[in-house]
């Protein structure tokens, strides 16, 4: 792996953060390709294309209000056009009574390079379950 490609995908990984805490949807959505597939931790089960994707993103960003995502332990592996980062991330958001409420989930991006950059083109929330309960595991912590 080059130290060059791992530098450029860890600063898209900062790109991103930072572009999902200032909340602008289609700034967000410009670091996907159109034939992204998701998963994340909550709503649908997968989400095929940029278009399901931003209508979920939507949603997120309603949720999160005055939130944020604060990242912890990122790690990246990359070759020359395929690269994937994960890590641990807070997300936080004001609940009905306007309380912020948390909690952590794990990420994973996946990239390829094309003609114009990087763009993720898998991206996997999720967070611990209780198997006995079925219920999310809202405390963990890393």
């Amino acid at each position: 792996m080059s130290n060059t490609v791992e530098n450029e995908i860890r600063a898209l990984v900062e790109a991103w953060h930072a572009t999902v805490t200032g909340g602008d949807l289609d700034r967000i959505m410009a670091f996907y390709d159109d034939d992204v597939v998701a998963f994340d931790a909550i709503a649908t089960l997968q989400f095929v294309g940029a278009a399901a994707y931003r209508e979920h993103w939507a949603q997120c960003l309603q949720f999160m209000g005055e939130g944020s995502i604060v990242l912890h332990s990122v790690t990246v592996q990359a070759s020359d056009d395929l690269a994937v980062a994960w890590f641990i991330d807070r997300c936080s958001g004001p609940n009905e009574q306007g309380e912020m409420e948390s909690g952590y989930t794990r990420g994973t991006a996946c990239y390829r390079r094309q003609g114009d950059g990087w763009r993720i083109v898998h991206e996997h929330f999720s967070m611990p379950i209780d198997m006995q309960t079925g219920k999310a595991i809202f405390d963990a912590a890393p």
